[in-house]
């Protein structure tokens, strides 16, 4: 009889290597698609490149000091400009003299015609002045009876001896909503103007406080009225 050992053996051994192969490959397919098993092979170096990557995101988020600070100072300039472009009332150089600007008013009522002329077939109303400074002079008229449109005329004023130089600057006429630019030109529209108004009970003109819209009655004005007194007012 013969043996048949040996080829039983290579058999055997065949098919014990055939699995192990299969094994190992299959071994290295899951370890390549999954990356935590890649990163107990070797991968270290990129997980931790990755890591940080995460942990620069996370503390961009955790931290939002820096984009929003870029939104709140962006923010801010954006209502620092807004204020900055309101436009800001201008104030006269010229120190208030009450005297002589009650001269000017008294002069201007005692002239009224021969400075404008009286609407056809009506005179002008008691006016009203707007002072800017001492040399400046709006003085806006209405019509008595007749419906007729608002006149304001801008005056350069200056006193000369005993009377007054008034050159006429600009000329309004009243519109629907705001005064209308008839002729002129008026470099002073911004600055801050001072309301006279006549007080019919007192028979004096009057500074009028544009925050209480009534006639101020402090001792500023009071001491001023004693001037004021001494001059023909009456329009």
């Amino acid at each position: 009889m013969q043996e048949n050992t040996p080829p039983n053996n290579k058999k055997t051994l065949i098919l014990i290597a055939i699995p192990l192969v299969l094994l190992i490959i299959g071994g290295y397919l899951i370890i390549k698609k999954n990356p935590r098993l890649k990163s107990l092979t070797g991968g270290n170096s990129q997980n931790s490149e990755a890591k940080k990557s995460v942990n620069l995101n996370q503390n961009t988020v955790s931290n939002p000091a820096n984009s929003p600070q870029t939104v709140d100072s962006g923010t801010n300039l954006n209502q620092n400009s807004s204020e900055e472009s309101l436009p800001e009332e201008k104030q006269s150089s010229e120190k208030t003299d009450e005297t002589l600007r009650q001269q000017i008013i008294s002069y201007v009522n005692q002239n009224l015609t021969k400075l404008v002329p009286n609407p056809k077939n009506d005179q002008w109303d008691t006016p009203s002045f707007y002072f800017v400074g001492n040399s400046k002079l709006y003085l806006e008229l209405y019509a008595v009876d007749t419906d007729l449109a608002g006149v304001e005329i801008l005056y350069d004023v200056v006193k000369t001896g005993t009377t007054f130089k008034m050159t006429e600057l600009a000329r309004y006429k009243e519109g629907n909503e705001d005064w209308v630019l008839l002729s002129g030109k008026d470099d002073f529209s911004d600055f801050v103007m001072d309301d006279y108004e006549y007080n019919e009970q007192k028979k004096v003109w009057e500074r009028i406080d544009e925050l209480t819209d009534e006639t101020s009655d402090g001792s500023l004005l009071d001491s001023e009225s004693d001037n004021s007194n001494t001059n023909s007012l009456l329009p």
